[in-house]
C-alpha cells in the first residue's frame, strides 16, 4: 500500500510538472509569435505614415512651386511695363487677376512705408513687417491671420524686388505678393487615407506652427508641437533625438509614443521647398487594420490556451483557499468602500459647514465693528467736541482699527485654508501701487517716530495683470511688521526693482530692511507657522495674532513667488520678495486712485434709497449722507426697498445702498428684482453693495446679481462718497 500511494505522488507530481511545462512553452511560444507579429505590425505601420507624410511634403512643395509660377508670371510684365502712378498699380493688378485661373488668388504690392494695395483699390498697412527686411530671403512663404478681404487666414507668396519700381509721386514699390485664402490650400494638409482622423500640422524647423488641422482634438492647444513631443514617452526604442534627426531627412520617419495614457504615432517629413516639416499624428488604434485582427487572434488562442491550464492547476491545488480568500477580500473591499465614503460624505459636510461658519462669522463680527467705527466718524466730525474727547476718540479708533486687523488676519486665515481666497486677476500699474504702500507706510513710520526710505527703480513693464490686491496685502503686511517692530529712532527701508522678463512675463523683487529687534535663529524656523509669536523681552509691546507672516507667506505662494528671511537679534531683519506677473501687452493707461472728497454738500441734490436692517448702521448711513448734502429714503429688508423704487418716479432715485444679509427679502434677490421691472431706470440706477460679507467669492455674486459696487463694512465715509459721486457725473453727462 505504501509503494502505490509512492507511486501515485510521484505521478501526481509528474502531472503537475508537465502541465506546468506545457504551459510554460505555451506561453513561450505565444509570447514569440506575438513579439514578431507585433514587430511587423510596427513597421508596417511607421512604413504607411511615412507614405502619407512625404506625400503631403510634396503635395505643399508642388503647391508652392505653382503659386510661386502663378505669382512670377502674373507680375513679371508689370516690372517691364510703364507703371508712373498709384491709379497705374491698381489697373494692373485688377487685369493680372483676370487673368489667373483660380478666381481665389489675389494680387498686391507692398511699397517702403509698409503700405498694400490690392487690386479692388483697398490699401493697408502690412502687419507682417518683419519678413519686409532686407535680412530675410527675397522670396518667403508664410501663413497670416490678416484680413486682406472676407478671409481671415491667407497663405502670403512675398518677393522682394531686385530694383524697386518707383512711382512719380515718389512711393516705391519694394515687394510683390500673392494672397492665398488657406481654404483653398487646405487640400494639402489632409490626410485622406486615414479618413481624415490624422492632426496635421506645418511646422518651422524650430517647431513653431505655421498651419495645423486637428481632429482628434488631442493636440490643439499645442502652439509647438516639438515641444509637446519632447515630453512624451516613446515606445519601441524611440527616442526624441531619433525624431530631431529627421528634420533634414527627406525620407521622413516614425515612431510611437504615449501622450496623457493614449498611444499616437508621429510621422515627420520636411518639404523641399521652404523651412517647413510636416508632422502628421495618428492615433495608434485608426492604424490596426488586417493585421491587427491577426494579432488579435493570436492572441485570443494563446490567452484561451493559457486560461484553460491555469485553471486546471488553479483547480487542482488552490480552488479551496481561492474560493475562501475571495470571500474574505470581498467583504473587506465592500467594508472599505462603505467607509470610504462615510469619510467623503463627512468631509463633504465638514466643508460646507466651515464656509457657511465663516461667512456668518465675517458678517457678525463685521456688522458691528461697523457701527462702533461709524460712530467714531461722526462724534470725531462734531463741532464742540474738547480736545481731551478727541484725543480719547483717537485712541477709541486706534483700539478698533485694530480690531478690524486682527478679524481680517484670522478671516482670511481661515479663508485660505479652505482654499477659497482665488487671487483676481485684473490689470494693474505696478507703480500705483508701491506709491500706495509707501504713502501708507510712512504716515505709520511718523507715528513711532521711524525712519522710513523708499529706493523704487523705473520698472521698464509696469503695466501687469495679477492680483493687485494679494500685493499689497503682502508689501503692507512686512513693511508694517518692519516698521511695528522698530523702535524709536530706528530705520526701515523698503526698494523694488524689475529683475528680468521673458515673453509675457515680468519678474520683481522687493527688498524691506530694518533695524529692529530682529529674531532669533530659531524662531526663524517658525515664522511662516499659525499664531507663531517670539517671546523677548525687546518686544515693542504691539500686539496681533501671529497670522500676518503666515498670510504672507501663503499669499506668496498663491502668486508663485518666494520670500526669503535673514535676521540677527538686535540687529534687525530684512525680508527680501521675489514675485512674477504677466505683462499687460495692451499698454492702457492704468485707472488712477479715487479722490476721496472732504469737502461738505458733494452729493448736493441726489436722492438715495438706503436698505439696511441694523439700526445703528442705517442712523450711520443716513448721518453720512445727509452731511454730504444728499436726501435719503430708508427700507428695512429687501421687500421694502423694492417697494419703495418701484412705487417712486422713473429717475427720481439716484443709487440704492443695499444690504445683502436682510431679514424678509435678502438684498442679492432685491436687487435682482429691481433690475427685472419694466421702467426705463430699473437697469441703469447704480446699486451699491454695503454689506459684512467682504469675501472673494461675496464680491463675484454681488456682481452677478447686478450690484455696480461691492463696499465692505466697516465703511469708509470717503470712499463711499467717492463712490456716489462717481455715478453722479455719470448721470450728469448723460442728461
Amino acid at each position: 500500500m505504501e509503494t502505490v500511494s509512492n507511486r501515485k505522488r510521484i505521478r501526481l507530481s509528474i502531472g503537475i510538472l508537465f502541465i506546468t511545462l506545457l504551459f510554460c512553452v505555451c506561453i513561450i511560444m505565444g509570447a514569440t509569435i506575438f513579439r514578431s507579429i507585433n514587430n511587423e505590425l510596427y513597421a508596417e505601420r511607421c512604413a504607411s505614415l511615412n507614405e502619407v507624410s512625404e506625400q503631403i511634403a510634396k503635395t505643399i512643395d508642388t503647391a508652392s512651386v505653382a503659386a510661386w509660377n502663378v505669382a512670377e508670371a502674373a507680375f513679371s510684365h508689370m516690372l517691364s511695363s510703364e507703371i508712373e502712378s498709384k491709379a497705374d498699380i491698381f489697373g494692373y493688378l485688377a487685369e493680372a487677376e483676370k487673368g489667373i485661373y483660380k478666381s481665389d488668388y489675389h494680387l498686391t504690392v507692398v511699397d517702403s512705408q509698409t503700405n498694400y494695395y490690392l487690386a479692388n483699390g483697398k490699401t493697408g498697412l502690412w502687419h507682417n513687417v518683419n519678413f519686409l527686411r532686407d535680412s530675410f530671403d527675397a522670396r518667403q512663404t508664410f501663413m497670416t491671420t490678416t484680413a486682406f478681404n472676407d478671409d481671415s487666414e491667407h497663405m502670403i507668396f512675398l518677393h522682394r524686388l531686385d530694383t524697386p519700381l518707383t512711382l512719380n509721386d515718389g512711393t516705391r514699390i519694394t515687394h510683390t505678393a500673392m494672397l492665398l485664402p488657406t481654404s483653398t490650400y487646405s487640400y494639402a494638409f489632409f490626410a485622406s487615407g486615414f479618413d481624415g482622423v490624422a492632426d496635421i500640422f506645418v511646422v518651422h524647423s524650430d517647431g513653431q506652427s505655421v498651419y495645423r488641422r486637428n481632429n482628434t482634438e488631442a493636440f490643439s492647444m499645442a502652439a509647438n508641437i516639438l515641444r509637446v513631443l519632447k515630453n512624451v514617452t516613446f515606445l519601441n526604442g524611440g527616442t526624441y533625438e531619433q525624431l530631431e534627426k529627421s528634420l533634414a531627412d527627406p525620407a521622413g520617419k516614425s515612431l510611437e509614443f504615449i501622450y496623457e495614457r493614449e498611444k499616437y504615432f508621429v510621422s515627420i517629413a520636411p518639404t523641399d521647398t521652404q523651412d517647413w516639416v510636416v508632422v502628421l499624428v495618428m492615433p495608434t488604434d485608426k492604424l490596426h487594420g488586417a493585421a491587427a485582427g491577426l494579432v488579435s487572434t493570436v492572441l485570443c488562442k494563446t490567452a484561451v490556451i493559457a486560461v484553460v491550464l491555469i485553471f486546471m492547476v488553479a483547480t487542482i491545488i488552490y480552488y479551496f483557499i481561492s474560493y475562501s480568500n475571495s470571500r474574505i477580500l470581498a467583504e473587506q473591499q465592500q467594508q472599505l468602500n462603505i467607509a470610504l465614503k462615510n469619510a467623503a460624505d463627512e468631509a463633504t459636510k465638514a466643508n460646507r459647514a466651515k464656509t457657511e461658519f465663516l461667512s456668518h462669522m465675517s458678517h457678525d463680527l463685521r456688522t458691528p465693528l461697523n457701527g462702533i467705527m461709524g460712530m467714531l466718524e461722526i462724534a470725531d466730525d462734531s463741532d464742540g467736541v474738547p480736545d481731551d474727547v478727541h484725543q480719547c476718540l483717537s485712541k477709541i479708533r486706534s483700539a478698533s482699527r485694530h480690531l478690524y486687523s486682527l478679524i481680517n488676519d484670522v478671516l482670511d486665515m481661515s479663508r485660505l485654508e479652505s482654499e477659497k481666497a482665488d487671487p483676481a486677476e485684473k490689470p494693474f500699474d505696478m507703480r500705483a501701487v508701491t506709491d500706495a504702500c509707501c504713502s501708507i507706510i510712512q504716515g505709520f513710520a511718523q507715528q513711532r517716530n521711524v525712519s522710513f526710505n523708499s529706493s523704487i527703480k523705473d520698472f521698464d513693464h509696469p503695466h501687469l495683470t495679477g492680483s493687485e490686491l494679494y500685493l499689497r496685502q503682502v508689501l503692507l503686511n512686512v513693511l508694517g511688521n518692519a516698521v511695528k517692530f522698530t523702535n524709536g529712532g530706528g530705520s526701515v527701508s523698503f526698494s523694488a526693482a524689475e529683475l528680468s522678463y521673458s515673453d509675457s512675463f515680468a519678474c520683481f523683487r522687493f527688498i524691506i530692511e530694518d533695524t529692529g529687534i530682529g529674531m532669533s535663529e530659531e524662531y526663524q524656523q517658525h515664522i511662516f507657522e499659525p499664531f507663531s509669536q517670539e517671546e523677548s523681552s525687546m518686544r515693542t509691546g504691539t500686539e496681533g495674532t501671529g497670522l500676518g507672516m503666515v498670510i504672507t507667506k501663503k499669499l506668496t505662494d498663491r502668486m508663485g513667488g518666494t520670500i526669503e528671511l535673514y535676521s540677527r537679534v538686535n540687529e534687525g531683519s530684512r525680508f527680501t520678495i521675489t514675485l512674477p506677473f504677466n505683462i499687460d501687452c495692451s499698454g492702457a493707461d492704468m485707472p488712477e486712485e479715487d479722490t476721496l472728497p472732504k469737502k461738505e454738500l458733494a452729493l448736493n441734490g441726489m436722492r438715495i434709497l438706503i436698505a439696511e436692517d441694523n439700526e445703528l448702521n442705517l442712523e450711520i448711513a443716513v448721518r453720512i449722507l445727509t452731511k454730504a448734502g444728499a436726501q435719503t429714503l430708508t427700507a428695512k429688508n429687501g421687500a421694502e426697498c423694492v417697494k419703495i423704487f418701484e412705487q417712486s418716479a422713473c429717475r427720481s432715485i439716484d443709487a440704492i445702498l443695499m444690504d445683502v444679509m436682510m431679514p424678509v427679502m435678502d438684498g442679492l434677490t432685491a436687487v435682482k428684482i429691481i433690475r427685472s421691472l419694466l421702467r426705463e431706470d430699473a437697469a441703469l440706477v447704480p446699486v451699491i453693495a454695503m454689506t459684512a460679507n467682504a469675501f472673494s467669492d461675496d464680491i463675484r455674486n454681488s456682481k452677478a446679481a447686478g450690484m455696480c459696487e461691492h463696499l465692505s463694512k466697516p465703511i469708509n465715509p470717503k470712499i463711499l462718497i467717492s463712490t456716489l459721486i462717481k455715478y453722479k457725473k455719470q448721470k450728469e453727462q448723460q442728461y
